[in-house]
């Protein structure tokens, strides 16, 4: 095959009249190659020229798919590079010859062709390729001029009405938000997330008590989406500089949203208005109980907030609620408990703490209890707290550990398993070597292997690996 360097003599080589003739051929015959030649000599584009373009993005389509009409995982790979390919090299050269809405109309066909697909989209092939379609977009509205620039953001705009799936809604609302902050847009989107919220709202205005908007007979999506147009109508406010006050106001309308709640507590606390933030996460821990994410999160911001507040006895409290209910066990909680109390009282306080939490390893090894350590190494059903913390429990009960290595070795060889399990056993064969009597006890474990599971290659491959 000729490189790069042999190409280019041979073209310089030719003719004028060779070259012309065999182009001209060439182009009569591949559409495709006609259309990129147009760009590359900066021929002016009609709207049928856009339309090949779009031919052939279903034509890439068309060549992935099985005789379903779906495009397999196998296919996804191909069918992504090619299209990503296509819609690059179009799109580059549009925007380059600054064909601004042709490269527009061409991009919004390859989003909304994605909306139509039929594949198995486990590689996330249509995420990205909607990505890409956004990122050209974007590329496009910061090259072009002002009116152009307006005409595309009510173009874009446009496509939320269209029937398309949420995951590309999302697209479209991240491109309409993030860019065009010029005024007038920043009025009109604030008029969109209105009609948005109205709509999502069952067509009511109401959220007069705490509980109006989650009680409106909504799923969790619509939810969810009434949360995403609440937020960006409070972004929009904020760019618009409208006063505090009125922004406090929206706020307070859509208080039982959990991610206005959370906006608005930490607007409070930037205002340093403590005691308000104090009573959103309060009143959000008795709205939202039955959600441990945001209980552990409102909790942690109630114990900042106390202590920054000197409110020392309801901090107290609030770690004692975060390292037994939302943080259980949780190290960090546990010591800044700790020092909240006296040698003598933590030595009976503490004992509630590992009276109520199931998980106290990190807590026993804090503390240098390490033969409650041990006790709770050898309870469980893997040795996961042995090898963790062998070094400081080792020396303990050497006997208990070695019979807690045959158990757990005996209950994993008793299935046939994979080659990765059978390592796993001969690399605890090799720990138990260094205990008082490890070495025989070893010897014996395979001595017994080696009969019982001889069928087993792989298994005899891995046990040859431990030197007795």
């Amino acid at each position: 095959m000729m490189n790069n360097a042999e190409i280019a003599s041979l073209v310089e080589h030719a003719d004028d009249r060779t070259i012309k003739d065999f182009l001209i051929t060439l182009l009569q015959k591949d559409d495709v190659l006609l259309q990129k030649f147009k760009i590359a000599s900066g021929t002016q584009l009609s709207r049928s020229d856009v339309r090949s373009y779009e031919k052939q993005i279903v034509r890439i389509c068309k060549q992935n798919e099985n005789e379903h009409g779906f495009i397999s995982y196998g296919a996804s790979w191909n069918f992504h590079r090619e299209y990503e390919e296509f819609l690059s090299e179009t799109a580059t050269g549009l925007i380059d010859r600054k064909e601004y809405m042709p490269a527009f109309e061409f991009i919004r066909f390859c989003f909304m062709t994605l909306n139509s697909l039929h594949i198995d989209d486990s590689n996330g092939t249509t995420g990205a390729l909607a990505y890409l379609c956004i990122d050209f977009w974007r590329i496009l509205c910061d090259a072009c001029d002002s009116s152009t620039r307006r005409m595309l953001y009510f173009q874009i705009k446009n496509i939320l009405t269209a029937d398309i799936a949420d995951y590309l809604t999302t697209y479209i609302e991240e491109m309409l938000f993030k860019h065009f902050s010029e005024p007038e847009f920043l009025h009109d989107k604030l008029i969109l997330c209105d009609e948005q919220i109205r709509s999502l709202s069952d067509g009511s205005d109401r959220a007069e008590d705490e509980k109006s908007v989650y009680s409106l007979p909504m799923n969790f999506s619509d939810r969810y989406e009434l949360s995403n147009w609440v937020l960006y109508r409070i972004q929009l406010m904020e760019q618009l500089q409208l006063p505090q006050e009125y922004r406090d106001e929206y706020c307070k309308k859509y208080i039982s949203i959990e991610q206005v709640r959370s906006y608005y507590a930490e607007e409070c606390i930037r205002l340093n208005r403590f005691e308000e933030a104090i009573r959103l996460y309060e009143e959000g821990k008795e709205l939202f109980g039955d959600l441990p994410g945001i209980m552990r999160d409102y909790s942690k911001q109630l114990a900042a907030l106390y202590l920054k507040t000197n409110q020392m006895e309801a901090y107290k409290n609030e770690l004692w609620h975060l390292i037994l209910d939302y943080q259980r066990g949780d190290l960090e909680v546990y010591k800044e408990l700790k020092t909240l109390y006296s040698e003598d009282e933590w030595v009976k306080e503490r004992e509630k703490i590992f009276a109520h939490v199931r998980n106290l390893d990190e807590l026993y090894n804090y503390e240098g209890f390490y033969d409650r350590l041990l006790e709770m190494a050898l309870q469980a059903p893997s040795l996961y707290y042995i090898l963790r913390y062998e070094e400081k429990v080792k020396d303990l009960a050497p006997d208990r550990i070695l019979e807690k290595y045959e158990t757990v070795i005996r209950e994993m060889a008793e299935p046939v398993s994979s080659r990765t399990t059978y390592a796993e056993i001969a690399a605890y064969l090799i720990r138990m070597l260094p205990y008082p009597n490890g070495n025989n006890l070893v010897k014996k474990i395979l001595d017994e292997f080696r009969i019982k599971y001889k069928r087993r290659p792989a298994m005899m491959d891995e046990l040859n690996c431990v030197e007795v």
